[in-house]
């Protein structure tokens, strides 16, 4: 194949790659998430969630759903606090990952708790 042909492709490729960034990127601040903020967001909630959890969960996985509830409000006002509106799913997310991060409990562990916590009819954010 003539070197003009693989030079289209790698033009092509790249031409996608710019647009798609570039919706993407519009799609995301049309929804009023921003992530440069949504990862000063994150950081924040490593540090607190870590802290928490802590203070305030012995280890017993009966007893995670009860310190989750107590965590989720906190996260919630980092997220307000960040100027971030995030849904009960996302706030989720965030915390599952820092938690597992610092392998304070592990996903299995968290999956279960928020999912007995939905069970339960507790929300995650009051």
């Amino acid at each position: 194949m003539p070197g003009w042909f693989w030079a289209g492709i790698v033009f092509m490729v790249a031409m996608d790659v710019v647009v798609l960034t570039w919706i993407f990127r519009r799609k995301m601040r049309e929804s009023g998430l921003d992530l440069g903020q949504l990862r000063d967001v994150s950081k924040l909630v490593n540090e607190r969630a870590g802290e928490y959890l802590r203070a305030n969960w012995s280890g017993n996985t009966d007893e995670l759903p009860s310190a989750l509830s107590g965590l989720m409000p906190i996260v919630a006002g980092i997220a307000r606090d960040q100027g971030q509106t995030l849904d009960d799913r996302t706030l989720e997310l965030l915390v599952k990952a820092s938690l597992a991060g610092q392998r304070l409990a592990t996903r299995a562990e968290l999956d279960r708790a928020f999912n007995r916590m939905r069970a339960e009819g507790r929300p995650a954010v009051a």
